[in-house]
């Protein structure tokens, strides 16, 4: 294996430029099939509120947790995918 070709991810892990772009991209699309889920759930949520039904006291809270885990997720999933396709560009021999 060609050590030039190795990277360490954010938890010390050493793998493959091959295998860290293979990795951030099922990410990605794993992001993309949860994403359905997620609006239902949010919908779902927003129903609730609405309807006057009594909610647990910490609620807003739960959703507001989730969407920001979510946003975080989207946004270094993303960051990460183009890191590694840039990377990769830059990195193909001509």
């Amino acid at each position: 294996m060609d050590m030039d070709s190795m990277v360490t991810d954010s938890h010390e892990l050493m793998m493959s430029e091959e295998q860290q772009q293979h990795l951030y991209k099922g990410n990605s699309v794993e992001m993309r099939m949860w994403l359905p889920k997620k609006t239902h759930l949010l919908g779902w949520a927003e129903s609730l509120r609405r309807s006057g039904a009594q909610l647990p006291p910490d609620f807003d809270e739960r959703v507001n947790g989730m969407t920001h885990k979510w946003d975080q997720l989207q946004v270094n999933t993303h960051t990460q995918y183009l890191y590694c396709t840039s990377s990769s560009t830059v990195n193909a021999p001509d």
